[in-house]
């Protein structure tokens, strides 16, 4: 890591002469940044971030205005807060809640850049530079007015504050877009590496909770050293993949206007392909050592009290598992205003997923003489998967704006299997938005959920298809920054990963919902964001998903101009707060969080204090986390057993962003 400080101090030391004039009197150039939505029908404008508000939360577990179940503050697996922002398991289900760092497809922003454009983002602690760092950088720029290309780098380490607990997590994107006349593509490529020394949290949580350097029986105890569950296991998560989608107008005109100062292709019929490659697999290793005393391994009283046992190693575990995707779709796109004189765009294709998982376990039981004859458990399977897809768009209204698509599964493992969605947006006067959306969905447990097998894990089960019907409702009043969303779903035969940290079904029906309502207020240089989420499960008998009833966040702070206005500054605090519940714990050996019902979380509150400030394209932040840790000798757990330092000397938390147009 001191390699990556020092080619990033070296960068910037030779790139100060971009902000060496008194007055920063360079016009910014236009940079604007695009997102396909969630059907890929259209691109979705996103914000050049550029200012102070929220620019001191800089980790995932902050994300989504909560403070969200993890194991450790940086990099680790994230379950999030509000159910409204939890995910359905997707297929390949070890990387459910460690995706938040993996450079995915779907998630790449797209460019125009009139001139070279380059952020720079780093965080770290200080003075310890060592425990915690992240680097972040974005370059993009124009070709020509039709071709961007553009890079995204991403390094993160954390060392951990407890035994076994270090983190890190880099990735490496690069995409490119061509939007001409008749014909554009979009694509990226990336490539994500992930490594968890995964300690299992802490063997006492007692000790932790009643810890306090005040009190005698803990004058001679270094916090940092109590015992964790595992010392010796780690994890690893790689993924590649790779994303195209390009469309050519088969039939039309280019015409001119009347006056003819503008020019528009007359769109009438065109193809639509989509590629998406994607490889992914996560290793467990646990090289458990033989006690001096009895023989048996240490860290074997984890595992025993979900009742497992090695079923082919007591003191090593070696399990991988992997999946791969390769996926086509084409389409053909009818502009129905040129047929039917009805403003809205047809598509109507063919899917194709073909899907290959592979598990394999180490067995070094047979021993050979004095040594391990290593032999490996191999299961794999190959799917092939086809799809009916079809959409039904209008987003080319102003104000009113509409989309309908529906997917079904002709074949093999996914047969039968339909996704119907569609939405409607309403915009009044641009200052009141209203959004209501709908979502239906059959689908088979994923793979992995009906079959895994590893040195301590093994099931094989026969579920019935999942059925979730799901309505959202948005009202936005943007002049006076108000929001509300709304959002009920009902499950039929839910499948949740039970106490014992395997998949289980539900075989009755029962309804989650929420209500989220968020308020900015801005009087001169005050400033304060507040959110609210109340949530609520009902007949959920099983207790398959757990929520608190109640989630709160609010920032308030004061921004201020300074040395003549050269200078921004806001300073204040991030409150998160939320009631007492039963968080979900997390297992190390598949990755994932499930069902416990020992201990709850929550119930006090988090405060963390800020001061951010800009000065022409550079941004700074200062940051002190868990104040209330401090104050009140209060102690936190991020996730089930694994706590926050407790310390008071825990560093101080700063970052900066610099920003080049050239």
């Amino acid at each position: 890591m001191k390699i990556i400080l020092a080619f990033f101090i070296s960068f910037l030391l030779s790139t100060s002469g971009f902000c060496s004039v008194k007055n920063d009197t360079i016009p910014k150039p236009k940079v604007i940044a695009h997102r396909f939505n969630y059907d890929f029908t259209s691109m979705d404008s996103v914000p050049i971030d550029t200012v102070l508000h929220r620019f001191q939360v800089y980790s995932h577990a902050n994300a989504f205005k909560a403070s969200n179940p993890t194991i450790s503050d940086l990099n680790a697996p994230i379950q999030p807060l509000d159910y409204a922002n939890r995910m359905p398991y997707q297929d390949f289900l070890f990387t459910q809640y460690s995706k938040y760092y993996i450079h995915n497809s779907d998630d790449i922003l797209y460019y125009s850049a009139r001139k070279p454009y380059t952020i720079i983002n780093y965080e770290a602690v200080f003075p310890a530079l060592k425990n915690e760092q992240k680097l972040n950088i974005i370059h993009t720029q124009n070709v020509n007015t039709a071709i961007n290309l553009g890079a995204i780098f991403d390094l993160n380490y954390e060392f951990g504050t407890y035994i076994n607990q270090k983190t890190s997590s880099n990735g490496i994107s690069l995409f490119g877009s061509y939007q001409g006349k008749r014909y554009s593509i979009y694509g990226n490529v990336n490539s994500s590496k992930i490594k968890y020394a995964e300690n299992g949290g802490v063997l006492n949580d007692t000790l932790y909770s009643k810890f306090s350097y005040s009190a005698p029986e803990y004058k001679n105890l270094d916090i940092r050293n109590i015992q964790v569950n595992l010392s010796f296991a780690n994890s690893l998560t790689k993924e590649q993949s790779l994303f195209i989608i390009q469309r050519f107008y088969l039939t039309g005109s280019y015409k001119d206007d009347s006056i003819r100062n503008k020019s528009k292709w007359n769109e009438a019929l065109s193809v639509i392909h989509q590629l998406r490659f994607q490889r992914t697999s996560r290793t467990f290793n646990d090289f458990m050592k033989l006690s001096n005393t009895n023989g048996s391994p240490l860290d074997s009283g984890f595992y025993s009290r979900f009742n497992l046992v090695p079923k082919l190693d007591r003191d090593t575990t070696l399990d991988s598992v992997y999946f791969r995707r390769f996926e086509n779709i084409f389409q053909l796109a009818f502009n129905t205003k040129q047929w039917l004189n009805v403003p809205a765009e047809l598509r109507i294709g063919l899917k194709s997923q073909l899907d290959y998982t592979n598990i394999v376990t180490l067995d070094t039981l047979n021993r050979k003489y004095t040594t391990f004859s290593k032999e490996f458990s191999s299961s794999s399977n190959s799917y092939i998967n086809t799809a009916l897809v079809a959409n039904l768009i209008n987003r080319f209204s102003r104000s009113t704006s509409w989309g309908a698509s529906l997917e079904y599964y002709l074949t093999d493992y996914k047969a039968n299997d339909l996704d119907l969605r569609g939405d409607i947006s309403q915009s009044i006067r641009k200052n009141f938005i209203m959004r209501l959306s709908g979502h239906y969905t059959t689908t088979e447990p994923g793979y992995f959920l009906k079959n895994f097998k590893s040195n301590y894990f093994n099931w094989s089960n026969k579920f019935d298809k999942q059925k979730n019907t799901n309505v959202k409702l948005s009202l936005a009043h943007l002049k006076s920054k108000f929001f509300i969303d709304a959002q009920l779903d009902l499950y039929n035969n839910y499948v949740y990963l039970n106490d014992k940290a395997i998949p289980q079904q539900i075989n009755t029906a029962f309804i989650v919902s929420s209500v989220t309502i968020s308020k900015l207020i801005d009087w001169g240089i005050f400033h304060t964001d507040i959110r609210g989420t109340v949530q609520k499960t009902f007949n959920d008998n099983n207790n398959a998903i757990s929520i608190p009833e109640f989630s709160g966040y609010n920032s308030t702070y004061l921004a201020l101009q300074l040395f003549k206005k050269e200078m921004k500054l806001n300073f204040g605090y991030d409150l998160y707060y939320n009631t007492a519940y039963y968080a979900d714990a997390y297992m190390p050996v598949t990755g994932l969080f499930y069902q416990q019902r020992e201990v709850k979380l929550g119930n006090h509150p988090n405060t963390d204090v800020f001061v951010n400030f800009k000065v022409k394209r550079i941004r700074f932040f200062f940051k002190y986390e868990r104040l209330n840790d401090l104050l009140f000798n209060q102690r936190t757990f991020l996730a089930p057993h694994y706590p926050a330092d407790p310390t008071v000397s825990v560093p101080l938390k700063f970052g900066l962003s610099w920003t080049f147009y050239d």
